[in-house]
């Protein structure tokens, strides 16, 4: 696939050959699997009072897009070494005819066109500047360091790298497989606190001095909420900033992105508030830490993230302490090439969260242990050109007993209700064959 002009992270974005077009460029991806999919080792509801009503996935056969795409960019040559720059670019469901995807405002896939990166910028000697809905340097990075053709189809490392399931720790996992807390994200993402993610945003990117750039990236707070109440939550700002260096010279890559997002949670129903005494106030601070070497034609790529949270208290008497998780997760990859024969494997681990309640006795929830996964991937494919390959996969996500990790982040998700909708304790597997042609 074409890099894009912006990918936040990607080095080499901002090299005179990526702003030479003086015409506009089309570009995209087009990747549809058949795929045989499956869950079961549920455990009937072990981080809740009550068993969950199903505990296993029937099979089903379905078809998939893989984070299909389509992409317009292009720039002026405005004198000085000065261009203005622009990209307008899509996510494509093939497989439906819909391509309003996503969910409401705000959350990381929304409804429309230009819901991949999108934005309009200048670039120069001094690096690049630009404003639109952009990847933060955190999903770039993920990206980069992923053996999977363009980090897509259900191997992708962002089902595990920069995701938190949370379903165990703020309330239970109830029978439809969900929670009522929506901690981090929106709707359909309950219980997962997820900082990889798009935001209406300003970043900068410098020129390369000996291999070595940098990204900077700020989410301003403009849909701060002023209208605070008892019944739901204080004033909220959300707003976030990330800091990226890379390093790229030769066979040899090295990334580190630090992120500190607040308040991307919808915050607290009164319900929940009542058990556990929280206001709604949320602070995540991310780090991902990437290395890859090319050894001629095998690549091996390794990633290390934490992620520390804060939800922070309530107005109850006699409690004290905030609600704290910290996660750290890896990732192994590796890939090989034969001529027109591909390989990739892929590992990926998240621990066990470590919580603190403060004073807080929540009854019926396990905190702690059991709350981590694997994921496994085993991916062939072959080229029949440089643009067409053909494919089979198979990934599989071992949850631990009070855990819920699903596909769903960079490929379709396995109930169809978002990451982390799985029933606690199920393992969730994917058996696909696709064709991949990128333009």
């Amino acid at each position: 696939m074409q890099k894009k002009i912006i990918a936040l992270a990607v080095a080499g974005l901002v090299s005179g050959a990526a702003f030479a077009q003086t015409n506009v460029t089309i570009y995209g991806v087009a990747d549809g699997s058949f795929e045989m999919t499956k869950g079961s080792g549920g455990n009937g509801g072990a981080i809740v009072a009550g068993a969950q009503t199903v505990n296993s996935f029937a099979s089903k056969n379905r078809v998939a897009a893989n984070a299909s795409l389509i992409g317009f960019r292009g720039s002026e040559d405005l004198g000085q070494g000065l261009k203005a720059v622009f990209q307008f670019e899509n996510e494509l469901d093939i497989t439906s005819g819909n391509n309003a995807v996503g969910g409401a405002a705000g959350n990381v896939r929304p409804n429309g066109l230009g819901n991949r990166d999108t934005f309009v910028g200048l670039a120069g000697g001094f690096g690049t500047v630009a404003i639109g809905w952009l990847s933060s340097p955190h999903r770039s990075t993920g990206a980069k360091f992923d053996v999977m053709p363009g980090a897509a189809g259900a191997g992708g490392s962002l089902n595990i790298i920069g995701r938190v399931n949370t379903g165990s720790i703020y309330n239970g996992i109830g029978a439809a497989g969900t929670t009522a807390h929506t901690f981090g994200n929106t709707g359909t993402l309950a219980n997962n606190v997820g900082v990889i993610g798009r935001h209406s945003a300003i970043a900068y990117i410098s020129p390369k001095f000996s291999g070595l750039n940098g990204v900077l990236a700020f989410v301003p707070g403009e849909n701060e909420d002023n209208t605070a109440t008892a019944a739901t939550r204080p004033s909220r700002n959300p707003s976030a900033w990330n800091l990226a260096l890379h390093y790229d010279m030769g066979p040899l890559s090295v990334s580190y992105s630090f992120l500190n997002i607040k308040d991307f949670g919808t915050g607290q129903t009164a319900a929940t508030m009542t058990a556990l005494d929280l206001s709604g106030a949320e602070k995540h601070k991310a780090q991902l830490l990437a290395a890859r070497y090319v050894f001629g034609d095998t690549t091996a790529s390794f990633m290390w993230d934490t992620v520390k949270s804060n939800l922070a208290d309530g107005a109850a008497a006699g409690i004290t302490g905030d609600v704290t998780n910290k996660r750290n997760a890896w990732y192994l990859g590796l890939a090989h090439k034969m001529g027109a024969n591909n390989v990739s494997f892929a590992y990926a681990k998240a621990g066990d969260n470590s919580v603190g309640l403060g004073s807080r006795a929540v009854v019926g929830i396990n905190n702690n242990t059991g709350s981590g996964a694997k994921m496994l991937s085993l991916r062939y494919g072959y080229d029949f050109s440089k643009r067409t390959q053909a494919y089979g996969q198979y990934s599989k996500i071992s949850n631990g007993n009070n855990a819920s990790y699903d596909f769903g982040v960079t490929s379709t998700n396995l109930q169809g209700a978002g990451n982390g909708a799985v029933f606690a304790g199920a393992d969730p597997q994917i058996i696909n064959f696709g064709i991949r042609h990128t333009f």
